[in-house]
């Protein structure tokens, strides 16, 4: 299940992004401070800059997917699963994420960077 990215779930989040795994394969690999990830909710999430979601299943949080404009209807996607999340959780997530990005938001075109 995805839903949008609420306060709550930034401890999380934050936790998630500066897990060396997860860090090690992110374009901007730095280490994100408390503040700046407060930031960076207040600045792109809050005003839906980029849509955030969170991914659940079974009420457990397992990942976290963004979607911004880039142009219209094509959007840039970028995802990343919990470190501790089991095999398959990122197919599931993606799927589910897709979806939500053509039905909900009205995506011709998603595109990513891969290092």
């Amino acid at each position: 299940m995805l839903q949008l990215i609420k306060e709550d779930h930034l401890d999380l989040i934050l936790e998630w992004r500066n897990n060396r795994r997860i860090r090690d394969l992110m374009i901007n690999s730095h280490k994100i401070s408390k503040t700046d990830h407060l930031q960076w909710f207040q600045k792109y999430v809050v005003p839906k800059k980029i849509v955030g979601l969170i991914y659940s299943e079974k009420k457990i949080h397992l990942g976290v997917v963004t979607f911004r404009e880039t142009d219209k209807t094509i959007l840039e996607w970028g995802f990343y699963t919990a470190p501790v999340a089991p095999s398959g959780i990122g197919t599931r997530m993606c799927t589910e994420a897709l979806n939500f990005a053509f039905d909900k938001l009205g995506a011709s075109k998603i595109i990513g960077r891969v290092i």
